[in-house]
């Protein structure tokens, strides 16, 4: 079995700190993926291309877009503060120790104001490693055998901040877990929850959209 590569981290992956996040992922900081949305569009519509093959453009923030976000933060920082204390504390209740495994990339955030609050709360320092799943092709094994390697799979505990309509909820994956072998013998899917800020799933805080 081949070797598997070490986690990446910031600043020179990310402009996360190493010590909030190391990511279970590959760079590709090196190729050309970005496409104007009309030809993405048209690839995708026609089966020509997968929508996880390419990357809109993505600008500078404007100043006025600043604002507007600052504005939103203003207004929703207490709803989302509440909504990441409730979630960590019910993780907690389950799992006192938990690997608190974000879904790059609407998890990451989430998964790191999760972190930050069982450090202020509880004194833990929990690990976060991100990983990639992607609808219709998955979620990353290679990743999947770097946490089993390095952590008791029944301790990981998903993390994701907007499940939708459910299609990257756990009924919606592979069955990874049936094949991830834990120090105890086989994880359970009873031993994947998946934490998002909005159903469905097995466990979350709110139910409403939180911006």
């Amino acid at each position: 079995m081949s070797a598997l590569p070490a986690p990446l981290a910031g600043p020179a992956f990310s402009s996360y700190s190493a010590e909030e996040v190391t990511w279970l992922l590959t760079d590709l900081s090196t190729v050309d993926l970005e496409a104007p949305t009309e030809e993405r569009e048209e690839a995708i519509q026609s089966g020509g291309a997968h929508y996880a093959e390419s990357l809109p453009v993505e600008y500078q923030p404007s100043a006025q877009y600043q604002e507007l976000f600052r504005q939103a933060l203003a207004v929703s920082a207490g709803r989302v503060a509440h909504a990441v204390g409730l979630v960590t504390e019910l993780v907690l209740s389950e799992k006192p120790r938990p690997v608190l495994v974000s879904l790059a990339r609407a998890g990451t955030p989430i998964g790191i104001l999760m972190r930050r609050w069982a450090a202020y709360a509880h004194g833990l320092s929990l690990p976060h490693p991100p990983i990639s799943i992607v609808r219709g092709r998955g979620i990353d094994t290679v990743a999947l055998r770097w946490l089993a390697e390095n952590y008791d799979p029944a301790s990981v505990m998903f993390v994701d901040g907007w499940t939708g309509k459910g299609a990257r909820s756990p009924a919606s994956w592979p069955r990874p877990y049936e094949r991830w072998p834990t120090r105890a013998g086989r994880c359970s899917p009873k031993n994947w929850p998946y934490w998002p800020i909005r159903a469905p799933a097995w466990t979350f805080s709110v139910r409403a959209r939180t911006i």
